[in-house]
């Protein structure tokens, strides 16, 4: 890598100075998931996808030694986070949005052009079809659905049992 690639960010824990890799392309987070080998798979326009809404809602995502930080661009703060704490805040924040623009199509006038918000609605909604489809390979997901097919069953998977 050149030092190019890199930037500088502050890492508030044991008061260190941490270097580490802005990911600001969606091949950039696709390079790093698989380099860490890290399970979740994206290809580069769903991970576009999440980059973008990050920056839209004032984060940034940075990577260093097999750790994502998120860092808040508003207060210039950052948080240790993973794919799949990433992917969840980006669901909350397409749900937040769904809400927020029907809110406003619901309230507009009937006088008003609502061209532009039904646009952003679609927008956002064929997103959450997209989010949902990531989110299912979270491990959010798959704990969701283990814990289903204990309780249809009514089974205790023994690893599960002792606790």
């Amino acid at each position: 890598m050149q030092d190019a690639d890199f930037c500088l960010f502050i890492f508030s824990c044991e008061k260190r100075l941490v270097v580490g890799k802005h990911l600001s392309e969606g091949k950039d987070l696709v390079d790093w998931l698989e380099n860490e080998d890290i399970l979740i798979r994206l290809p580069v326009n769903e991970a576009d996808i999440l980059l973008g809404y990050l920056v839209g809602s004032g984060y940034s995502l940075e990577a260093d030694k097999g750790q994502l930080y998120l860092y808040d661009e508003g207060n210039s703060s950052q948080e240790e986070t993973d794919i799949d704490q990433v992917v969840d805040k980006v669901c909350d924040t397409n749900y937040t949005l769904i809400q927020h623009t029907a809110e406003q199509l619901a309230h507009a006038e009937f006088h008003e052009d609502t061209t532009e918000l039904e646009s952003t609605l679609m927008a956002l909604y064929l997103d959450e079809i997209k989010l949902d489809q990531i989110f299912d390979r979270t491990k959010y997901r798959k704990g969701n659905r283990n814990i289903s097919f204990i309780a249809v069953n009514g089974e205790i998977k023994s690893d599960v049992k002792g606790r």
